[in-house]
């Protein structure tokens, strides 16, 4: 999946490395959703409040019959630019 940046101001560009993760999913059985819906992000706030400027991300959608996941790399670096 995508690692999306979400809330970050208009003049502002946040890059994440790497942009995409792998994941696994524990669901129930048997699963009524689509898994490849589920989307991950980080958000402005939790960079900006970050010591390293690395950030997990959480998840933005996860489809009804998730029980938990698992995703890796667990940690992102993040970088701030200006537009």
């Amino acid at each position: 999946v995508y690692i999306e940046p979400v809330n970050v101001p208009p003049d502002k560009e946040m890059m994440i490395y790497p942009s995409k993760a792998d994941v696994v999913f524990k669901c129930v059985f048997p699963l009524i959703s689509d898994v490849d819906r589920a989307t991950f992000q980080i958000d402005y706030e939790d960079y900006i409040n970050s010591r390293s400027r690395k950030c997990i991300p959480v998840p933005g959608y996860l489809p009804d019959g998730v029980l938990e996941y698992e995703i890796v790399p667990e940690i992102f670096e993040c970088v701030l630019t200006e537009k």
